[in-house]
């Protein structure tokens, strides 16, 4: 193990990863050991740079896409600015662009939600990126969702069923779940990417 740091021009004591602790802090705190602790004030470091060395940080390339591993909330990454958590994607989206004008989110083309790589952002609206979900089939519905109780199958077998005269409380009975979720099923309310017709 070295004794001293390894970083350039740096003879401090080794603290750990081969640095001394001032350089270890940085690595910690923003992703890269030359940028300054003191952020706010300082005229040789500008907030960007500190930024784009976070997001650099944490990034890797997978495929055709840059994701931003280091911190995940729900699949996007997550990148702390200001003293805020905020997601990758839209820090990304606007270091290269300016600001997100108001209402508007940032989509991701590739469909891949820990990507920050601009070619594959774009704003829209809420409205459009709902479309896009539903469109690529990302959508939590039917077993994908966390706490469905019935399965593809089960629903399936509840349409045929329905079709030869079963009672709606019978096969609530059944298969534990309320009248109302057998009624969503029979109205399409739910369930709804179950093809009708092969269950007829």
């Amino acid at each position: 193990m070295a004794s001293n740091c390894t970083i350039e021009g740096c003879d401090k004591k080794h603290f750990g990863r081969g640095m001394c602790s001032m350089h270890y802090e940085r690595v910690r705190r923003h992703g890269s050991p030359t940028i300054a602790l003191t952020l706010v004030g300082d005229s040789d470091v500008h907030p960007d740079t500190v930024i784009r060395a976070r997001l650099s940080a944490g990034s890797t390339r997978v495929g055709e896409c840059i994701e931003y591993t280091k911190t995940q909330r729900n699949g996007y990454g997550i990148v702390q600015v200001n003293g805020r958590r905020t997601g990758a994607h839209r820090v990304a989206y606007e270091l290269h662009n300016g600001p997100i004008p108001d209402g508007m989110v940032v989509r991701h083309r590739c469909d891949n939600p820990p990507c920050i790589r601009i070619e594959h952002l774009t704003v829209g609206s809420q409205v459009e990126n709902i479309a896009d979900m539903v469109n690529r089939d990302r959508s939590t519905r039917g077993e994908r969702s966390s706490n469905h109780v019935l399965t593809d199958e089960s629903v399936r077998d509840i349409l045929k069923r329905l079709g030869k005269g079963s009672s709606q409380s019978e096969l609530a009975r059944e298969y534990g779940v309320s009248h109302t979720t057998i009624n969503s099923v029979k109205r399409n309310t739910s369930w709804r990417h179950i093809d009708r017709e092969e269950c007829a």
